[in-house]
């Protein structure tokens, strides 16, 4: 049997099924990388965002706007951009303007910006921060932009179905944003559409602790390593040293980049200043202050010669002492003593015991608890076990008046 169909018929009749079975995609938007991007709706409620990491509030403070869940088309660009439900609306024929609020410095946000197919005319959409400069950077993903232009920190939507991503990056972290549309066109149950999206935004690092926060070393040993924690993404670290409390105004130290810096020994006694500045892509923050004291431990801070006599210049008497010898009242008396000992302040007798002196709390009003104040004599020492010092009650103002005073500095007695 001879068919009557050509060999032509046949290679249009399969053309025909596979062109018919040919699915043309269209570029749907959503937050650049698609599923588990997009970050919750109702931005105006106050939510909270997770944005690298780190939970951030992002709170409207004027204007306001609605929410688009989608009504099967309304959401197209020029038939071959479409953007994903779940948006808000954020304006229509009339101008309008919303401002939000930032628990955390940011930087970074990208917005998916947008017109509906049924809303004709042209809009221009103006973004403002106190981050400084800015620069608006469309993103070409998923997709090409469609029908929009970026000029400043504006982005102009040309006619209905235009829109995209728009990353908006700043000189310096934002805590506060505000988007403002002209409004304009017809509006024939068409809307501008607005999501924030989680891709490329940072935060401002946070310091959590450094430590130690004070070390008291000698001179021509090295001090402990000084630890700095911080949470945040892609963080660098720069260490300072500076001469005075402050974590303003330091010299930057060559080599210092890491969370953790180890001051050198020091050749001369004094105190140094240390502290770090964290940084990423959103910004910096710069640690507290850490405290290294150096201290000459070759030498004394004082050793005083007794006074000694000289003419017109009799060497003082020394009117107190204690003794472990159990001396007897006559024997003091026939060896002049402490007297005998010149010059001194306290004059300390033993031969095979220690000095050890009382160690008692102090109460809130300064006081050793357990000596009643009728007792205190000037000259009595006792160990402080609360504020851990060494106490002396004496005068600072010539006898006017009397006090418990730690000598926590060595040094001589004038």
């Amino acid at each position: 049997m001879t068919s009557n169909i050509s060999r032509k018929q046949i290679v249009l009749y399969i053309l025909t099924i596979l062109i018919s079975n040919i699915t043309f995609a269209q570029t749907y938007y959503s937050c650049m990388a698609g599923a588990g991007k997009e970050l919750p709706t109702n931005v105006y409620y106050g939510k909270s965002y997770s944005i690298g990491g780190q939970t951030v509030m992002m709170t409207p403070i004027s204007g306001g706007l609605g929410e688009y869940s989608g009504d099967g088309n309304a959401g197209a660009l020029n038939g071959s951009c479409v953007f994903s439900t779940g948006f808000q609306t954020i304006g229509d024929s009339s101008a309008w303007s919303i401002t939000f609020s930032l628990s955390k410095g940011v930087n970074n946000l990208t917005f998916m910006l947008g017109r509906s197919r049924k809303y004709t005319g042209s809009e221009t959409i103006t973004f403002t921060t106190n981050g400084g400069s800015m620069q608006i950077i469309p993103i070409n993903y998923p997709g090409p932009i469609c029908n929009s232009q970026v000029s400043g920190n504006q982005v102009k939507l040309l006619g209905p179905g235009s829109g995209g991503n728009f990353v908006i990056k700043t000189t310096s972290a934002y805590t506060k944003i505000t988007i403002s549309g002209s409004g304009g066109g017809s509006f024939a149950n068409g809307l501008t559409f607005l999501r924030l999206c989680e891709v490329n935004a940072v935060i401002v690092p946070a310091v959590s602790g450094i430590s130690p926060n004070t070390q008291t070393v000698c001179t021509t040993k090295i001090p402990a390593p000084i630890n700095v924690s911080a949470s945040g993404t892609n963080l660098t670290y720069q260490w300072y040293k500076n001469n005075i409390n402050s974590n303003s105004g330091g010299v930057a130290i060559s080599g210092a980049t890491g969370s953790s810096y180890n001051p050198p020994a020091s050749s001369a006694a004094g105190t140094d200043y240390y502290y770090a500045v964290i940084t990423n892509g959103a910004g910096s923050v710069k640690s507290a202050v850490v405290k290294v004291v150096n201290e000459n431990c070759d030498s004394a801070p004082c050793y005083k010669p007794s006074a000694v006599s000289s003419p017109g210049k009799p060497a003082l008497i020394s009117l107190t002492g204690i003794s472990s010898l159990k001396r007897t009242g006559l024997q003091s008396i026939q060896d002049n003593w402490p007297a005998v000992r010149k010059g001194a302040w306290l004059v300390l007798e033993s031969q095979t015991k220690g000095f050890i002196l009382n160690k008692v709390d102090f109460d809130a009003s300064g006081n050793p608890v357990g000596i009643p104040p009728q007792n205190f004599v000037e000259g009595m020492a006792v160990y402080d076990r609360t504020n851990q010092c060494l106490k002396l009650y004496t005068t600072q103002n010539l006898g006017v008046t009397y006090g418990w005073y730690c000598m926590a500095t060595q040094a001589c007695p004038e």
